[in-house]
């Protein structure tokens, strides 16, 4: 009866044991999750025209539109012969600062 009483504690400790152990829960991602991980950077890409030839172009311009504030890399730059000007594309990741907004639909985008 002894070694029956000690048995069923020894079962009943390591059943205990093995409850408090922390199981980690499973990683979902939700919508919300989804939202808030657009919301804190983007890419961003940007034409800008200058009038007349510019050799040099900058190699950086700072982005801050929208909430949204960034330094873009120049990425190729021309001249149009036909308007007299230098059109220079960048891009870059850009940071939310505050209240940013995010197109809703593809018809939002520009």
């Amino acid at each position: 009866m002894k070694q029956t009483s000690s048995i069923f504690a020894a079962l009943i400790l390591a059943l205990g044991i093995i409850t408090s152990i922390p199981h980690p829960s499973s990683a979902t991602t939700t919508q919300s999750d989804i939202v808030e991980m657009q919301v804190q950077s983007k890419k961003v890409v940007e034409t800008v025209y200058y009038e007349g030839i510019i050799s040099f172009p900058p190699k950086t311009i700072y982005y801050n539109k929208g909430g949204w504030t960034g330094t873009l890399n120049l990425g190729f730059s021309r001249f149009d012969h036909d308007r007299n000007q230098t059109v220079s594309q960048y891009s870059g990741i850009v940071s939310c600062t505050g209240n940013c907004y995010l197109p809703t639909s593809l018809t939002d985008i520009k």
